[in-house]
């Protein structure tokens, strides 16, 4: 299973998820917040932090191997396939100089793109996609 955990009250984060959720036409992607049960106890399972810090990190978990920051956006969009594969290009530039990117954004992306006061509830057409 794929499964991205990310920021549930992120207005950034939430973004992304939904459009994956709208390019990812063969369903290979699932998603939890890092808020919910299921976000937690994915990341307790593969040894990741589950603090407050985990906040700043999208994860992606794909054949019990765990993604962090920029990797785990990359990696995402390429098993998503068809044109998203061209990601992959990216994955040349070492993580730590992708990362410093990232991380400039994810300090300030509730500034920038704002926050909810709770997780994203999926819709119904969508909720299968969400553990």
């Amino acid at each position: 299973m794929n499964v991205l955990i990310f920021d549930g009250i992120c207005n950034l984060c939430n973004g992304f998820v939904n459009t994956l959720i709208r390019i990812d036409q063969k369903k290979i992607l699932k998603f939890a917040a890092i808020q919910t049960d299921s976000g937690q106890k994915l990341l307790a399972d593969h040894g990741l932090k589950t603090d407050t810090d985990s906040l700043n990190t999208v994860f992606y978990i794909k054949d019990n191997k765990a993604y962090i920051r920029s990797s785990a956006c990359l990696h995402a969009l390429i098993d998503i396939g068809g044109f998203y594969k061209i990601a992959f290009a990216l994955l040349i530039i070492p993580a730590p100089i992708r990362d410093l990117f990232y991380k400039c954004i994810a300090k300030y992306r509730y500034r920038l793109f704002g926050q909810k006061e709770t997780c994203m509830i999926p819709t119904p057409v969508i909720t299968d996609r969400f553990l």
